[in-house]
Formats: structure tokens, sequence, C-alpha cells
């Protein structure tokens, strides 16, 4: 069996929370088992995840008339908590026409981003804070919507990051 630090026997990877972990069982004449880096996180109370979305010129665009989805729905008896979202826009050389923020939504929780976030040619960061006193809906993806999108002849191009950290928890006797 090869070292661990053997790079070409193990490669490095950029892990994610769905990656597995081996372990040894103390509980069962130590068996060599596997765990997700999630439920590794959970039981150390590190359970938050953090994503970042990209949302193309194109997707920016289509706002007026679409939604996109930055986190589908979690299924049900789960919820999303979300304890910080930030964005990031990154333009291109023709800024964005929007005539009025773009929301991010869950269920009836709406946070709005500015359009000045989104109409300029500089990069610009802007952090939302969620409130901490609403009422969570169970099984509600997050979406970005517009009340109307670009002007028909916008030229806006760019992208925007949007970074969400948030917890998923299970509505049951062991929440």
């Amino acid at each position: 069996m090869s070292r661990i630090s053997n790079t070409t026997a193990y490669p490095n990877i950029t892990p994610t929370v769905s990656d597995y972990f081996v372990l040894t069982d103390a509980e069962n004449s130590l068996s060599t088992k596997t765990c997700t880096l999630e439920e590794l996180q959970t039981l150390f109370g590190l359970n938050s995840i953090s994503t970042t979305i990209v949302v193309s010129s194109v997707y920016l665009k289509a706002l007026g008339s679409q939604t996109f989805t930055l986190l589908p729905a979690p299924g049900d008896g789960f919820v999303y908590v979300v304890s910080e979202i930030v964005s990031f826009m990154n333009p291109g050389n023709v800024a964005f026409d929007f005539p009025g923020s773009i929301n991010i939504v869950q269920g009836s929780i709406t946070e709005p981003i500015p359009d000045t976030l989104l109409n300029t040619t500089v990069q610009k960061v802007y952090k939302n804070d969620p409130s901490p006193a609403e009422f969570i809906p169970a099984n509600s993806g997050i979406i970005l919507q517009a009340i109307a999108g670009p002007s028909g002849t916008n030229l806006g191009n760019g992208s925007l990051y949007v970074n969400i950290t948030y917890r998923k928890l299970k509505l049951s006797t062991s929440f």
C-alpha cells in the first residue's frame, strides 16, 4: 500500500461535502468504514455549507421573464437555514440596465440585491443580511428573480456570483 503522501497513487482534490472519508470504527472491532465529509462536519457541529452559484449574462438578461434557481428545494421534511449571502458582480465592458433591484427569494423571504451592483462596469461585492426573525418555509428552494429584466436592447455583459452559506436541517425529533 502506498503512503498517503504519494500524490501519484492518491491525487489531491478539492473536497466537497459529498466526498467520502475513511475512518476506523472503534465500536466495531476497529473495522474500516466510510462516511461523507458532510456527516463528519455534522458530528463536530460544523454542518454549514458554502456554495457559489454563477449567473451568466444570458441568465441575467432573462430574469425579467423567468427565475434562476440558486439552490433547489431541499426535499420533503428539510429546510434551508441561510446564515449569509454575498454577491460579487464581475462585469464585462458594458453595464446592464436593470430598472430596479433583483431579489433572492426563499418562499416568503425576500432579500434584495440593489441594481447598483449589476448596473456597473466595475467589480463590486454586496453582502445581504438575512433577517434573523422570520418563519422559514420547509422544502423551499432559493431563487433569483426580478420584477423587470434589463431593457430589450440591453447589451450588458458579465457574470454574477452568489455565495450562499447555509445549513440543511431535517424536520424531525432529531432536529
